[in-house]
């Protein structure tokens, strides 16, 4: 059984990086010699709610079939954490991010995992003011 996502590939999610308000998000998750899962969802925790997306079927390739589900991010702003739920004879197992937490190819759990994949969502009106634009900055951070 192989299982991968990778947050930092367009394979895997689409559009990469932080993403805009009022926009959406495709994620897939890869399973390799697997069979056939009674159930995958793509969890999501977002300004204190979570939600249960199922994931569709989309093609394979080889040994490995694609899932997809695609999120569409309302007007608030905030971290988004995902994670996936995978069945599999009767029980859950879990995909989350690594153990450093920097995103990439994430880990099989046991659990719902602690480390959890991260969209940061932003305000598509924000705009960067003039002044700022050719400023210069600087930060001091005294030690002592």
């Amino acid at each position: 059984m192989k299982i991968e996502h990778n947050s930092q590939s367009l394979i895997y999610r689409s559009p990469f990086g932080a993403a805009k308000t009022d926009s959406k998000v495709t994620i897939r998750i890869a399973l390799a010699d697997f069979g056939i899962p009674s159930h995958i969802k793509l969890v999501t925790e977002f300004c204190g709610s979570t939600r249960y997306y199922d994931m569709a079927y989309v093609f394979s390739s080889l040994d490995t079939s694609f899932y997809e589900a695609t999120l569409e991010l309302n007007e608030k702003t905030g971290l988004l954490f995902y994670y996936f739920d995978i069945g599999e004879n009767g029980h859950s197992i879990y995909y989350g991010n690594n153990d450093e937490a920097l995103g990439g190819s994430g880990k099989i759990y046991d659990n719902i995992p602690d480390k959890k994949f991260q969209i940061t969502v932003y305000d598509k009106d924000f705009k960067t003011p003039d002044w700022w634009k050719n400023s210069i900055c600087y930060q001091i951070f005294p030690d002592r």
